[in-house]
């Protein structure tokens, strides 16, 4: 039996990592996994979400009824799509997107609790990807508040118990983890901006796939990953 091929939309390689990190610790079964988007060297799409975005506007174009059956995706058997629940706070213009059908960013309501967030982030997803549909081979990965918050509770939650407390809602993560020692640092800063560190990402995802249970124990949308890829599997 060959490897079960994985393709991967998200918003950047160290959430890519992070996702690369948490199957090896979902999967029994022998895997391939392909980074799709963004592309290496960065494509025109470009990157983050509304990398996520263009890239979803493309495939929806190219045809096929579902994801899975996109003639762009043939090769692949399961399919994930990455975005942070925190985009729901974000505007098309943020992006430099002019050509949205529906506006439907900010989507956030009701945080906490994050159910109706993600409900309406989902519904955001979809309506990129219209007229395709979101098939059970498809997985949808939105971590909340981002992917940093499954790194804190992978890398520090178990030797500093604070972080768990609200974790999916705390918005100072970046600073939290900037806040490290430079030899923990996964997070530095650039020119006054928070720039993740690709080299500690990489390194940590050992340590992701260690304490994955531990991290769905404490991330609801952890937990709704792992059940979604097992189901995708069926």
């Amino acid at each position: 039996m060959s490897d079960k091929a994985i393709g991967v939309i998200a918003e950047g390689i160290t959430d890519f990592y992070i996702i690369e990190a948490a199957l090896n610790a979902i999967l029994t079964e022998s895997f391939t996994v392909n980074l799709i988007q963004p592309e290496e060297p960065m494509g025109c799409t470009g990157g983050g979400w509304p990398g996520v975005y263009r890239w979803c506007r493309q495939v929806s174009a190219a045809g096929g009824e579902t994801l899975a059956s996109s003639p762009l995706l043939s090769e692949y058997d399961i399919i994930i799509i990455h975005l942070d629940a925190d985009v729901s706070t974000s505007q098309y213009s943020d992006g430099n997107i002019t050509d949205n059908p529906n506006n439907d960013l900010p989507c956030q309501i009701n945080w906490p609790p994050i159910c109706d967030t993600i409900d309406r982030l989902v519904a955001v997803v979809e309506g990129w990807l219209s007229p395709l549909v979101i098939d059970p081979h498809s997985v949808l990965c939105i971590p909340s508040f981002c992917t940093e918050s499954w790194v804190a509770v992978g890398v520090f939650g178990k030797n500093d118990r604070s972080i768990l407390n609200d974790i999916e809602f705390y918005d100072k993560i970046y600073q939290y983890l900037h806040g490290m020692p430079s030899r923990q640092r996964l997070v530095g800063t650039k020119d006054g901006k928070f720039k993740k560190n690709t080299q500690k990402y990489k390194v940590n995802r050992s340590t992701i796939t260690e304490n994955w249970d531990f991290i769905k124990e404490h991330c609801l949308q952890a937990r709704d990953f792992s059940n979604s890829v097992e189901l995708s599997l069926l």
